[in-house]
């Protein structure tokens, strides 16, 4: 067929376009290695120069040519004349002109120059600026330069230029850190405290200081603040650890018309009389967290923590031997690392030549005893006995005064009574008005279907309170 016009549009109409190199071939083609092949190892190769026998490079490898291009600087005038300068007064009378159209409240601000207002500020404090600073420091003189035995450092460089500049320069810094350190007292609910009742700070992880950012902690005052009713959850098991003090010292002070309820969560991991107990105790304060608390708490994940093995002693502190030995099925360690090491050996958890991982059975330790699979709580304060306190209850929890009199509800109810009284075993009363609930018992009998009459339920009472079970009457 020809190859003119027509031949053209047909051969576009059947996808049969190239670019006209299909019969071209290919340095180094052949039957083992298509064109596509032989362009990926030249694209590898051309990393690498060409040189002679003598090692002359004889072409040069792509983008690694030595030969440099002659360098023209443009011809102008301004090269040569005189540039503009302000005076440090005139800037400095423009700086505080801006400020204080900036501080001023009545003022709003329509549209923005583009001119870079940065550079005239005084943000000698602001974080950018302080991280270029020592950026700039840090490339000036290397570690390499200022320390080992090709340091070439031979005196201390400062940014002052006289003793006095340096007394100045170390008691505004002084100052700082006791500005700060007062915002941390005060976080921490001890700002009231004398020297000698403060505890010594001490080194710790830089996790433990993780979620303590004060955008953080706005969000929470703002939560606070549109709030009527402020909810604390508390664990059961230590409801003193779980308490935030700063909390409740900002709602005594700032705003004493918000009402402040303590919840107590998981109270069925602890005993029945231990609940009852903290609900009608005067929890005292405590001082600053320390790390173990931290990590008991469940406050910083587990995983973040470097040697969770320091915190298992303190874990088999609040933790009675036989739970224990009851939930992991070992007995006879007598300390914290043969506990890990039967553990680990027992669940295969084993590094290279047999060597026990201690952190890794520590960490699920700590997870255990943070989601309640060991058994444990933290007992309440102890009270005095002359102290002033609810007087007409036992300290069992859920008790409430009687509201209604037996003579009251007729004498079906007084029958019934009489029938439960004489079931009670130790018991030689009777009920009267002035009777209060009992608490919970776990050695609760039912009544017979002959006691219930006309609907009513009635309980007996027993000393044993160690499984809660409501009971009720009518």
């Amino acid at each position: 067929m020809g190859t003119g016009k027509k031949e053209a549009n047909r051969r576009i109409r059947q996808g049969k376009t190239g670019d006209g190199l299909a019969n071209v071939r290919v340095k180094g083609e052949n039957f083992y290695r298509n064109a596509k092949k032989v362009k990926t190892l030249n694209m590898y190769k051309e990393g690498k120069a060409q040189r002679n026998s003598e090692g002359k490079i004889t072409k040069a490898a792509s983008f690694q040519s030595r030969d440099v291009p002659d360098a023209r600087i443009e011809p102008n005038r301004k090269w040569f004349t005189n540039t503009r300068v302000v005076s440090q007064d005139t800037l400095k009378a423009f700086r505080d002109a801006m400020a204080e159209k900036a501080n001023d409240p009545y003022q709003v601000l329509l549209k923005s120059n583009k001119l870079p207002m940065s550079l005239i500020r005084d943000g000698q404090d602001a974080k950018g600026i302080k991280q270029h600073e020592a950026k700039v420091a840090v490339e000036t003189s290397p570690f390499a330069e200022v320390f080992g035995p090709k340091a070439q450092r031979k005196r201390v460089k400062l940014n002052v230029s006289s003793l006095t500049d340096l007394v100045g320069d170390t008691e505004k810094s002084m100052d700082t850190y006791e500005v700060r350190l007062e915002q941390a007292r005060l976080l921490s609910g001890i700002s009231g405290q004398d020297e000698e009742e403060r505890q010594v700070a001490m080194a710790i992880e830089p996790v433990f200081d993780k979620g303590q950012s004060k955008r953080i902690w706005n969000e929470l005052y703002k939560v606070i603040d549109s709030s009527d009713v402020v909810i604390h959850v508390l664990d059961a098991r230590d409801p003193v650890g779980t308490r935030c003090h700063s909390i409740e010292k900002y709602l005594k002070e700032e705003a004493p018309h918000k009402h402040l309820i303590f919840v107590l969560n998981k109270c069925d991991l602890i005993p029945t009389s231990v609940a009852a107990s903290w609900v009608r105790s005067v929890v005292p304060p405590s001082s600053a967290d320390t790390p173990t608390d931290l990590v008991l708490r469940g406050v910083v994940r587990v995983e973040k923590v470097e040697h969770p093995e320091q915190y298992i002693p303190a874990v088999l502190n609040k933790v009675k031997r036989h739970h224990m030995e009851k939930t992991y099925d070992l007995k006879g360690w007598t300390n914290a690392v043969e506990l890990l090491e039967l553990l680990a050996r027992k669940s295969g958890r084993l590094l290279r030549g047999g060597e026990p991982d201690l952190d890794g059975v520590a960490k699920m330790v700590l997870n255990d005893f943070m989601r309640g699979k060991i058994p444990w709580f933290t007992p309440a304060p102890s009270r005095n006995t002359d102290d002033n306190g609810v007087t007409d209850r036992d300290g069992r929890l859920g008790e409430m005064p009687k509201k209604r009199g037996l003579e009251d509800a007729g004498d079906t109810s007084n029958s019934v009574s009489a029938k439960t009284a004489a079931n009670q075993p130790g018991s030689g009363r009777g009920y009267d008005r002035e009777e209060v609930f009992e608490g919970f018992s776990s050695d609760y009998d039912a009544p017979s279907p002959t006691d219930l009459k006309d609907g009513s339920c009635v309980a007996s009472s027993s000393p044993s309170t160690s499984t809660s079970k409501r009971r009720r009457k009518t």
